[in-house]
């Protein structure tokens, strides 16, 4: 059976990679880390190299998870049904900030 994890911490991570070793060994699983600890993104690369997982994702989340929870509860609704346009923020190359635009990561 295919396994996948979502980490936001550290933490999660340090118990992502424990629960690899020692509970679901033998099968694939997949790990996906957010922007939600900028210091995870400094595991990304590693974490691809070690074999560990068989594929490792970076999302840029943060801004969505802020987004979507300023919302108002009766408009969130709406932001699931027109979810590729609110997820354009996820998936993103590039943001506009004033008049710059600048890269992302």
């Amino acid at each position: 059976m295919r396994a996948a994890f979502q980490i936001n911490t550290v933490y999660q991570l340090f118990i992502t990679i424990n629960m690899k070793l020692h509970n679901i060994p033998d099968g694939p699983t997949d790990i996906i880390v957010s922007d939600h600890t900028p210091a995870l993104k400094t595991y990304v690369e590693n974490l691809k190299k070690c074999g560990l997982f068989e594929k490792v994702f970076y999302v840029r989340s943060l801004e969505f998870n802020s987004f979507f929870w300023g919302l108002p509860n009766e408009a969130k609704p709406d932001a699931f049904r027109r979810c590729h346009e609110s997820l354009k923020r996820v998936r993103s190359e590039e943001r506009r900030v004033g008049k710059e635009c600048i890269l992302r990561c």
